[in-house]
């Protein structure tokens, strides 16, 4: 039993083990072209080339505007590569920027708190992590910071701490329920049981049509009902194991915790109906075997040693041939035939984020197999091998590429040096028939000067001119009259403007 409370707590634990790089914000005006480029191949999944696009963009300093946000995005695309070390190296150098602002200050001591608590530094991990606000975080990775948050410090055997962390609100429905579980997952730790079994009945009555809402309803019923059994409180159990859907994942642990229950109180007879439908099950299951195991020892409790005897082999029967079976599924998985079946076919890595397996290979279609296939641990070491044989891919293609690029180069630079003296000899001679061709019209400008005529207006200019000069004689024939001052005054203003006019427009 307490193995089941023992898997329900890494089920707890486990929650931010696969979270995802955050996304920028895609409603911020972009102003770099070449940050758009990058967002566009972020926002389709394809972050191997949104990877690519950054280092081009930062090494040709394309990102006047986007900088620190490109980096930001750099180093998360490569921690969810799981390149720690490179990822470590671009949050420390943004942070010892004394121009970074804030914001991206905030979100680089984050990253930076994920990198070493992944790497087990959990000193470091706590250090960091409390150098961010979370409130200033983005408003999609201030639930996943608080659990992570609360995560490094139970690491750290804080579990006080954690409890009152995850008592603070969260923005999402279902990080809140998640933030329940784990609270009182924390305080059970901690000593606190009543507390925190009172915090996790909270989650055991959940009602939702989410699945994965119902099966944290689902574990927490069940830690429920274990935690009541090791207490010997087998009807309290009962009422917990009896919420959980037969067609959940926790339906053996529950069927066998029933089956515990009812052996308690003294009822054999009923205790066998549960363990039999239980060991039926997927014998791969850890309920399952102990359910084989179960049966035989209620049996002999009830004194029927020859049936006991008979399940007892069964057993034994059942996890020889689970064994053999085990095997032979491993030793077809190392044929590499059925791991290209397994991975696909699809050349074009914009697929990559949106493929799913939909067809078994014949050979690998058993009930094993495919509880394989459905955990995630499995699927993400499959599309990380995706991920491999497309960057494989890639750099063969680019190292074919380079070599014909280099090829190419030297060709050009070759017929470059032979064209050149050429080019220099006609470039000279070209020069000097453009000079000739402008003095030639300049000559002619000179000669077609007409006397008594401003060669530099043109034909609107020189009429403007003339109004000038004979707005000029008026104003000088009555230069006695003081009121006139005022018109002398803009028509010397004019005229310079007029004269400065001509001298640019020439």
């Amino acid at each position: 039993m307490s193995r089941s409370t023992t898997f329900a707590l890494l089920f707890s634990l486990s929650l931010l083990a696969g979270i995802a790089v955050a996304s920028p914000k895609a409603a911020s005006p972009v102003r770099d072209l070449a940050y758009g480029e990058i967002l566009f191949d972020f926002f389709q999944g394809d972050y191997f080339n949104a990877i690519t696009g950054v280092e081009i963009a930062l090494q040709a300093q394309q990102l006047p505007h986007h900088k620190n946000e490109a980096e930001l995005l750099y180093g998360g695309l490569l921690l969810s590569y799981g390149l720690y070390d490179e990822a470590e190296a671009i949050f420390s150098r943004l942070l010892q920027d004394e121009d970074i602002e804030a914001t991206t200050r905030n979100r680089a001591w984050y990253h930076l708190a994920r990198i070493w608590y992944r790497q087990a530094y959990t000193e470091k991990a706590i250090t960091a992590m409390e150098r961010v606000v979370i409130e200033k975080l983005p408003e999609e990775l201030q639930d996943e910071a608080l659990l992570l948050h609360s995560r490094i410090l139970m690491a750290l055997g804080n579990y006080s701490a954690a409890a009152d962390l995850l008592a603070a609100p969260t923005h999402s429905r279902l990080w809140s329920y998640y933030a329940y579980y784990n609270l009182g997952v924390a305080l059970l730790r901690s000593g606190q049981a009543d507390m925190g079994l009172q915090l996790i009945a909270n989650v055991s009555d959940l009602d939702s049509d989410d699945e994965e809402l119902l099966t944290l309803r689902d574990q927490a019923n069940l830690l429920l009902a274990y935690r009541y059994l090791q207490r010997q409180q087998g009807q309290s159990a009962e009422r917990y194991l009896r919420r959980i859907r037969l067609a959940g994942p926790s339906s053996a642990a529950a069927l066998l915790g029933l089956g515990w229950a009812q052996f308690a109180a003294g009822d054999l007879a009923r205790a066998l109906t549960q363990f039999i439908p239980g060991g039926q099950r997927n014998s791969m299951e850890s309920a399952v075997q102990e359910s084989l195991l179960a049966i035989p020892y209620a049996l002999v409790e009830g004194g029927d040693y020859n049936q006991a005897s008979t399940r007892y082999q069964l057993a034994i029967n059942t996890v020889i041939a689970e064994q053999q079976r085990l095997q032979k599924l491993a030793q077809q998985l190392r044929d590499d035939h059925f791991i290209d079946q397994l991975a696909g076919h699809d050349k074009d890595r914009r697929q990559h984020s949106q493929w799913q397996l939909e067809k078994i290979p014949a050979a690998l279609n058993n009930n094993e197999f495919r509880r394989l296939l459905a955990g995630n641990e499995f699927q993400a070491v499959l599309n990380n091998y995706r991920e491999l044989r497309f960057l494989d891919t890639d750099l063969n293609r680019w190292q074919q590429a380079t070599t014909a690029f280099r090829d190419m180069l030297a060709l050009r630079r070759q017929r470059y040096q032979q064209r050149l003296p050429a080019v220099n000899n006609n470039d000279q001679q070209t020069r000097l028939d453009k000079i000739y061709a402008k003095t030639q019209i300049l000559a002619r400008q000179i000669a077609n000067i007409r006397p008594g005529r401003n060669a530099l207006a043109t034909a609107t200019e020189q009429q403007q001119q003339q109004r000038l000069q004979q707005t000029h004689v008026l104003l000088e024939r009555h230069k006695i009259n003081g009121k006139l001052n005022r018109l002398g005054q803009k028509w010397r203003l004019l005229e310079g403007v007029s004269i400065w006019q001509q001298g640019q427009h020439y």
